[in-house]
Order: structure tokens, then sequence, then C-alpha cells
């Protein structure tokens, strides 16, 4: 329900949900309605409340990939036990330190989410069926090996280290520069 994943951003942030309403310039009332009978925010509250939190309107809405969200907030190291990269790589690109994912706040684990995963649900037996989409999914094609580069074409990106560098521009700005910098430790890996 919408209510109760707005309200959740705001206890992270320490505010009230009829606080950061007010801030957004929604009535209190309105927050009572989403509360009480179910409704979600008209769609310019719904823009305004995402910008606010630094999240995706999907998320506030339920679509994919977060129609499992409870179930991955809950048990974050399930849910990273499925996601294909090494420890350091996902400290290096995300800042997510798979050791102690309770310092991870929700709002980067929502904004992880939304970058790299395309659909979460879970199969009878409780397994996690996770579709990556973006750099986790080129990482998880990585291990495909690479087909010998044509003659001459030393000191050349592959099309898969293309691929790549097209994908960091979907990371945020912040993670951007220490993305490309992973992937010429890569290449260079890749040399020796």
């Amino acid at each position: 329900m919408f209510y109760n994943r707005y309200n959740a951003l705001c206890r992270e942030r320490g505010e009230s949900a009829s606080g950061v309403a007010v801030v957004l310039g929604i009535s209190k009332a309105a927050v009572s309605t989403w509360k009480n009978q179910g409704y979600t925010p008209r769609p310019e509250q719904l823009k305004a409340i995402a910008n606010y939190f630094s999240v995706p309107a999907n998320f506030l809405l339920e679509l994919d990939p977060f129609q499992c969200w409870e179930m991955v907030n809950e048990n974050r190291s399930g849910f990273f036990y499925y996601i294909p990269l090494k420890d350091e790589a996902l400290k290096f690109m995300w800042g997510i330190d798979r050791s102690n994912l309770s310092a991870l706040t929700m709002v980067d684990l929502i904004n992880f989410m939304d970058n790299n995963i395309q659909s979460i649900s879970a199969d009878d037996d409780g397994n996690w069926i996770i579709t990556p989409k973006g750099l986790l999914k080129a990482s998880t094609d990585a291990n495909k090996k690479e087909p010998p580069a044509p003659e001459g074409a030393e000191g050349r990106l592959t099309d898969r280290q293309k691929y790549l560098l097209d994908l960091i521009t979907g990371l945020p700005e912040e993670r951007q520069a220490e993305a490309r910098s992973y992937l010429e430790w890569l290449a260079a890996q890749n040399e020796q």
C-alpha cells in the first residue's frame, strides 16, 4: 500500500508523514485519505514525493521491481546472495557492504534495485528469481568468453566494454567515475 511505503521513507528521515506533506504543499487530509482509505496521491503529488525522497515513483506504486519490496527489505542478505557481483565490486560501484547490510539505507537499496533489477519474485520453495538489468546484467553476462579481438584491434574497446561504458551512464553521477575506473581495471586484468 502506498501509505506504508511513504510512511517508512518518512520514518527513515526522522520526519512525520503529515510534516513531509505540509513541506510539499499537500494537505494533512490527503495523508489521512492515503492512510485510512488506501488511496494513492495524484500524479503531481506522487512526483513531488518521489523527488523529495530521491526514489522512483515505481517504488511508491509497488511496480517492478518493487512488488516484493517487503521481502527484500526484511531479508537483505537473502536478496544480496543472489546478486552476482563480487563483494569488492558491489562496494566499489554502489558503496554496499555485504557484511553490513543493516547499515544500508532504505533509499540506497531502492536506488540499487531501480538501476539493476528488472523484476523480482520468489518460487514456491522461497528461492528468489531476479532478472537483472543494466550494469548488473552486463556483469552477469561477463562470465561468457569474449571472442578474440580482430587483428590490429589492440588498444580498442571490445563490444562488451563499449556496452558496459554505455551502462555506466545509468549509475548515479557520484558512482560513474568509480565505475569507469573499475572497468579500466577489469580491462587491464583481462590483458594480463
